[in-house]
């Protein structure tokens, strides 16, 4: 280097070096996967519980949908650091009240008194 590094071209190195940083980390596109569905839209209000089916309509059809994409049963489940307890639901697959690695969904139902009327919900 033929000049002599003084405070003034030291903080233009360092700025220079700071946009020059800030221009590599500039958002990109990313792609994305191509898939056929993003999403259910389930408008509760509209939800009676599918009331005479012991299992939702709902729940038959997402357990159904998804069977592909739950976990596989493990003989051997490690155990948990420092516990040493594991939940295991390999067992209990087909338990459609409350939400386990193989049910995504459920609905629960309950008998409320509004106004003096009793209404299932």
């Amino acid at each position: 280097m033929g000049k002599d590094l003084n405070r003034r071209t030291f903080l233009k190195g360092m700025a220079a070096g700071a946009v020059v940083a800030m221009g590599t980390g500039l958002p990109q596109v990313a792609n994305g996967k191509d898939i056929n569905s993003f999403a259910i839209f389930i408008d509760l209000t509209k939800c009676d519980g599918c009331e005479g089916r012991e299992v939702p309509a709902c729940v038959s059809a997402c357990r159904e949908e998804n069977k592909n994409n739950f976990p596989k049963p493990v003989k051997d489940m490690p155990k948990l650091f420092p516990r040493g307890k594991t939940e295991n639901w390999s067992k209990k697959r087909d338990v459609t009240d409350r939400l386990t690695p193989y049910n995504w969904i459920f609905v629960q139902k309950a008998e409320l008194k509004i106004n003096g009327k009793q209404k299932k919900v």
